[in-house]
């Protein structure tokens, strides 16, 4: 268990419908198990939004999936691009991923996020 003010606090989170909404027609990180939405989001820090469906399995499963995730942005903290949301919509395939596959696949996605991130930075510099 993650000790007091390691976690991802409230402020860190996207928690309403609203702001998983304004997600939908983002840039997309687009894996064959999970799916990355991200935009800039004008604060000094990131916040992180979970979507794990009953297509995925029981709740169990979903629960496992997302407990995971969130372990991985709590370790990635300071290698987490800054002033983004981003939201991981887990897919089916992701039910059959251990913890190091996810882990990959999950630093894989925020490395492409970083990279368009200083792409376009340089570029309206």
């Amino acid at each position: 268990m993650a000790a007091a003010g390691q976690g991802l606090g409230r402020e860190r989170r996207l928690r309403q419908r609203g702001q998983f909404l304004a997600l939908q027609r983002a840039r997309r990180v687009n894996q064959r198990q999970i799916l990355f939405l991200w935009r800039p989001n004008g604060l000094a820090f990131s916040r992180l939004g979970l979507t794990v469906s009953r297509r995925v399995g029981g709740a169990v499963v979903r629960n496992r999936i997302k407990r995971r995730l969130r372990e991985i942005f709590r370790r990635a903290g300071a290698d987490l691009p800054r002033g983004i949301d981003l939201v991981a919509v887990a897919r089916p395939e992701a039910a059959g991923l251990d913890f190091a596959a996810l882990h990959r696949l999950t630093h894989q996605a925020l490395e492409a996020i970083a990279r368009e991130l200083t792409r376009n930075y340089h570029h309206s510099a």
